[in-house]
């Protein structure tokens, strides 16, 4: 009561505490670093393997075979797992891979080095002489749902319209800059437009006049070597589906396409090798797509003593300064939601102070 009593008297000492408050807040607000969810030790590594285009499985399974050595080299990882063929955020192919790792109770990495962070760099250190592959370690999400690993994540857009080798190079010198920054441990994408590939050209005038359509002969092509999913049949309680392709003996060069034939209107089979010419050529695996623009998925993570907020805004700082007119970039996954909740935080708390009044009022 004599507190309230004194400050009612000398109110410039109660509004000289409010503004040091106010000032104290922004202040922290400023140099404070942000990050939407604080990055905890979730007791596991994970790690992408990306190998040059067209390397097969038995060179990846070299590669994932030494990390699993090199991994096991460290007391605090208790059990090691390695998949061959698809990699944790590049995908399915024969030169991708990943090894999952599971560290030891938290009860037995009490001594600083051990957390996940520190056990990260350990791993980079180890393999930085692999030179066969790009290797990337990083732990799961704090929150599930937003993608396979923490740190942030963004969609770089092309918007002109230009041919890919174009915004690969953009691309390129964009991650280039990005990772000379202090704040960036790594920043990576599995897009890659040097897959060796064969580009089928379909002679359709000669295809009309044998009575097939376009549609037939790439039907066709489709089922004997990508496989189509054709019915489902009921055994054992369980649903199980039907899937026809060729045996991998008949589909293993273009030579094979001799033995390939495709029926006409009429009934009669045609060897679909005299209406289609093929062309070796290089592209990506897939080509995605976000907001209708032709993207590439950057994934990445903050240098030690940085947060997600530092890093985001390296991103927007290094894309002002390195992309060209027509390439932007939006960022995705817990970036996204990072970002949409950072204008709340004032807002909070102009409620929060506003509801303590009305209720020490009332």
């Amino acid at each position: 009561e004599r507190s309230v009593s004194f400050l009612i008297k000398k109110k410039w000492i109660a509004w000289t505490g409010i503004i040091a408050f106010v000032g104290i807040f922004y202040w922290l607000m400023k140099t404070t670093p942000a990050a939407f969810v604080p990055d905890e030790d979730m007791g596991a590594i994970m790690s992408d393997i990306s190998l040059p285009p067209s390397a097969s499985t038995e060179r990846t399974a070299e590669i994932t075979a030494e990390i699993e050595r090199i991994a096991k080299t460290i007391p605090e990882i208790q059990h090691v797992l390695k998949i061959n063929g698809r990699g944790m955020i590049s995908g399915a192919g024969s030169n991708y891979g990943m090894v999952i790792m599971r560290l030891k109770p938290w009860a037995q990495r009490k001594d600083k080095g051990q957390d996940v962070k520190s056990l990260i760099g350990q791993l980079f250190a180890k393999t930085s002489g692999i030179r066969d592959a790009r290797v990337v370690f990083f732990a799961p999400p704090t929150l599930q749902g937003f993608g396979f690993s923490g740190g942030f994540s963004f969609e770089l857009q092309d918007r002109t319209g230009k041919d890919i080798a174009s915004f690969y190079k953009v691309g390129s010198d964009f991650l280039a800059a990005l990772s000379e920054r202090p704040e960036i441990q790594y920043a990576t994408t599995s897009f890659n437009p040097n897959f060796p590939q064969y580009q089928v050209d379909v002679n359709v005038a000669k295809a009309k006049e044998a009575g097939l359509s376009t549609n037939d002969i790439l039907n066709t092509l489709q089922g004997y070597y990508g496989g189509v999913y054709a019915s489902n049949f009921n055994q054992f309680g369980k649903q199980f589906r039907v899937m026809y392709q060729a045996e991998p003996g008949f589909r293993a060069n273009p030579e094979s396409l001799n033995n390939v034939y495709v029926r006409n209107n009429n009934g009669v089979m045609a060897p679909i090798s005299g209406f289609i010419t093929l062309e070796k050529v290089y592209g990506p695996q897939a080509i995605s797509r976000f907001n209708l623009f032709t993207s590439m998925s950057v994934t990445g993570a903050p240098n030690a003593g940085f947060s997600s907020g530092d890093a985001i805004r390296a991103i927007e700082e290094t894309a002002a300064e390195v992309l060209p007119t027509g390439y932007s970039y939006e960022f995705s996954g817990m970036s996204r939601e990072e970002l949409s909740a950072s204008g709340q935080t004032v807002f909070i708390f102009s409620l929060v102070l506003l509801f303590v009044y009305l209720l020490l009022s009332a």
